[in-house]
């Protein structure tokens, strides 16, 4: 059965609104020429989108490929059907297929360019919906179609695609053409399956490692003992610890010697319960002694606190009026006394602030005065010299009897001019008057302020007790909360404070006195203890904190054998629990150990029988690749090297048949895409579609699509190739394109050399006239 292509229309499509038809010779090389834009590669993309559905360059190039509701790529108007209809000849007989693409209306049905699409087999003018699958099958193609790509076309824009793949990629491409497609998925399978095993052996591996360190974690001297079952006692009743409970599973052994090791500590404490009692009472008499304020505070006498604000008042005033006493700046100290904060301090000499600042007014007064009549005397002084020096230097050059009186415009004499002078001199003497009356009230000033300065060291001489009384109480502010529970403590180990109280008049005397004598006291309540016990002490205090919360009366209900018998209920539980989880752990770790040991064989017998497919794999595409290898390496020495017998391309397969490599050199392993150029690797793409053709094309479907081949080969390798076409695929039904008309020429004539039959078509004359 063979099947060839009569011709191909197509409507709304690319560059053409109309229906354009293309009938195309079944017998001969068909050419389609003209220049590039014209409609060449349409032809082919036609019948490309027909058989498959899509173009190969949407799935490998297009980002937005499997978008939804796209817009078709090759549609002319996008509000209008595409309809491709071609005629087949398949064994004599006439087949006619249509593959209509609905307007861009679908509204997000289909998922990419391929489900757009229906497919129909013309019958008697009607339209017959079919899958692809059939009309592959009627044309002698693969069941999904993909050796159409792989052995029947070479595209334009596409010729390096499957070259740029991985090489793996590369493999899987052609295990579609090989038939391996069924023996990969049982490989994946297989392979899918031995990595879920490999997962669940290491799953298993990590539960017995874990499971053995459980094992180990169990106590050595505990296995096969015997230890006398214990009822459960509970150690505290005014405490809660969850270990102390009776549901409480002890499991964690470090945790069970803590416990332990701390109710050893507890029974060290019980047995010096005793001491530790003398103990906390010496602490809390040391405490109490060691707190001054405290101690300062209960010698002021009830009575001094009933009264405690006159004497701060006092205290203040005291110490006011030492700041001024100490002050060295005389005119700072006549300020502070014109200040009302002062006030007070004229009632010590029997005046008042008034009289004072009365007094300080007319001394400023006088004094302005002063100097207002000292800086105008001066000036006029000085006038008066200047004025008599030269006037007493005109009189000696003139008349003095012919001169009147520069002052008074009377005749000149000498004696009264000299009289009106010693007039003007005494005015000066006048303003000291001013200043003997300044001095006296500066004296009397003084005088109030000396009187001041004693009164108030008196004062201060006879208050120093309230003084201190006041710092004490200042000082007390912040124990006064533990004043009363002191006292009472005080009077309870008998301790007479009181008759060591004071107030403002022994205070200064006494005070300090009376706080050794009662400090003393205090301390006399301390009761020694050994120096063995003392050292014990703080041990004992850190569990009574942490374990005992300081809660005393639980210390009194404890006993060495209520102690000891909740060690041996916690040792006898411990024991118990462990036994049953090491018996359930030894359980568990041979279930382990025997679910491991069945998943290795099997994993042995998963990796054999991988192994076997994969050798057999490699065979099979092995004897494949050596029957295409020959092929591949004498058409590529053909076209791609700058003279036809030049050499070819080795093909190598790696890792049990999963890497497909193309080799310049066969000692090289380095592949021709990082070798060759641009040109040449597209015409090698070219030699092995032609090679797996002619080699594993089953020859139903005889039809060869090749756009626009020659465009990167050089006159020698042209003619190589058209040679290669004619000799080789005289049976076949090619349709070449070239945009220039010396290589169509060149290709019919090679052709009619041969006899055989072509034909061309210019496309820019025949689809683009009107």
């Amino acid at each position: 059965m063979k099947s060839k292509i009569k011709s191909i229309s197509f409507e709304n499509f690319k560059l053409f609104s109309e229906e354009k038809e293309v009938s195309i010779p079944t017998d001969s090389l068909f050419i389609l020429d003209g220049p590039n834009g014209y409609g060449k590669t349409t032809v082919f993309d036609a019948i490309e989108i027909l058989i498959k559905g899509e173009r190969n360059r949407e799935k490998s190039l297009d980002t937005t490929y499997r978008a939804k509701n796209r817009t078709l790529p090759f549609a002319n108007d996008k509000n209008k059907k595409i309809i491709i209809t071609g005629i087949f000849e398949v064994c004599g007989e006439k087949r006619c297929y249509l593959r209509e693409f609905e307007a861009n209306s679908n509204k997000g049905g289909h998922q990419n360019v391929k489900q757009a699409s229906k497919l129909y087999k013309i019958e008697n003018n009607e339209r017959q919906p079919i899958q692809s699958e059939e009309m592959y099958q009627e044309l002698g193609l693969n069941a999904d179609g993909s050796n159409f790509n792989l052995l029947h076309y070479v595209q334009q824009e596409e010729s390096t695609t499957f070259l740029k793949q991985s090489e793996k990629g590369r493999m899987d491409e052609l295990g579609k053409l090989f038939n391996t497609v069924e023996s990969d998925d049982e490989l994946q399978k297989i392979s899918t399956v031995r990595k879920r095993v490999s997962k669940l052996i290491q799953e298993l591996e990590e539960q017995l490692e874990a499971s053995k360190q459980r094992k180990k974690s169990f106590s050595v001297e505990s296995e096969g003992k015997k230890i006398e079952q214990i009822t459960f006692i509970q150690l505290f009743n005014q405490l809660e610890y969850s270990w102390d409970k009776e549901n409480y599973i002890f499991e964690d052994s470090k945790h069970v010697k803590e416990i332990i090791e701390e109710l050893d500590e507890l029974k060290n404490l019980v047995s010096h319960k005793n001491e530790f009692n003398i103990y906390k009472k010496n602490r809390q008499i040391m405490n109490l002694a060691s707190k001054e304020t405290l101690l300062k505070l209960l010698l002021v006498s009830p009575d001094i606190l009933n009264k405690k604000e006159p004497i701060i008042t006092i205290a203040n005033e005291v110490i006011k009026n030492q700041r001024w006493l100490e002050s060295t700046d005389d005119t700072q100290k006549i300020n502070w006394l014109l200040e009302e904060q002062y006030a007070y301090a004229f009632k010590y000499i029997e005046s008042s602030l008034d009289s004072f600042k009365e007094l300080q007014n007319s001394i400023l007064e006088n004094k302005k005065s002063i100097n207002l009549n000292e800086k105008i005397l001066m000036n006029l002084q000085q006038a008066r010299e200047n004025l008599h020096g030269k006037h007493q230097q005109f009189i000696e050059d003139e008349n003095p009897e012919q001169i009147q009186c520069p002052y008074c415009g009377e005749p000149y004499s000498t004696k009264s001019l000299e009289e009106a002078y010693q007039l003007a001199k005494e005015l000066f003497k006048s303003n000291n008057v001013l200043s003997e009356k300044v001095l006296s009230l500066e004296k009397e000033r003084s005088k109030e302020i000396r009187k001041i300065a004693s009164e108030m060291e008196k004062f201060n001489e006879k208050h120093q007790g309230e003084v201190l009384l006041s710092k004490w109480m200042e000082e007390g502010k912040g124990v006064q909360e533990k004043l009363e529970s002191s006292k009472n403590y005080l009077e309870k180990q008998e301790i007479m404070y009181s008759e060591y109280q004071i107030d403002e008049t022994n205070i200064v005397s006494d005070g300090e006195n009376n706080l050794d004598i009662l400090k003393n006291k205090i301390q006399a309540l301390i009761i020694l203890l050994s120096d063995e016990v003392e050292e014990q002490m703080p041990k004992n205090e850190k569990v009574f904190s942490n374990l005992l919360k300081n809660n005393g009366d639980q210390l009194d209900e404890l006993t060495i054998e209520k102690i000891e018998s909740k060690q041996k209920y916690i040792e006898y539980s411990y024991y118990d629990s462990e036994k049953i989880r090491r018996e359930k752990e030894y359980k568990l770790y041979k279930e382990l150990y025997e679910k491991n040991s069945k998943m290795n064989k099997f994993k042995e017998k998963i990796d054999s029988v991988f192994n076997i497919y994969n050798l057999q794999k490699k065979n099979y595409l092995e004897t494949l690749i050596s029957k295409l290898e020959i092929t591949l390496y004498i058409y590529t020495g053909k076209i791609i090297q700058n003279y036809p017998g030049g050499l070819g391309v080795f093909m190598s397969i790696e890792s049990n048949g999963s890497y497909l490599k193309f080799l310049a050199n066969y000692n090289d392993d380095i592949d021709i895409f990082s070798k060759l150029s641009t040109g040449q690797l597209s015409a090698f793409v070219i030699s092995l579609v032609l090679a797996m053709n002619r080699k594993f094309s089953t020859k139903e479907f005889s039809l060869l699509l090749i756009d626009d081949p020659v465009q990167s080969m050089d006159e020698l390798n042209v003619s190589a190739f058209v040679d290669l076409l004619r000799n080789e695929f005289s049976d076949y039904q090619v349709i070449v394109s070239t945009h220039e008309e010396r290589i169509s020429n060149f290709f019919k004539y090679k052709y009619r050399m041969s006899n055989l039959n072509t034909e061309s078509l210019n496309v820019r004359k025949e689809l683009n006239s009107k």
